[in-house]
């Protein structure tokens, strides 16, 4: 699960901050009015640094996050801004 922690370096701080902040994670992420507390799965990269294999951070997040969470195609019409 992603959480709010303490990073080494600027450039892994703002590579999480865009993670947490793109559709699909926003989307993951939701408010449970009833708990008042945030629900839901949102996968941790582990590496946010731009030495990550998985990630290009300097292309745009959302295909890459589809594809690397192996989302179906109708889930990917469903999260990809339009």
């Amino acid at each position: 699960l992603a959480s709010i922690r303490s990073f080494d370096t600027e450039e892994e701080a703002t590579n999480f901050v865009n993670y947490m902040n793109s559709n699909i994670v926003s989307q993951l992420l939701y408010f449970d009015y009833s708990r008042k507390t945030f629900g839901s799965f949102v996968p941790d990269l582990e590496d946010y640094s731009n030495n990550n294999p998985n990630i290009n951070w300097d292309k745009p997040l959302e295909t890459q996050l589809l594809e690397l969470f192996n989302f179906s195609e109708e889930d990917k019409e469903k999260y990809l801004i339009k």
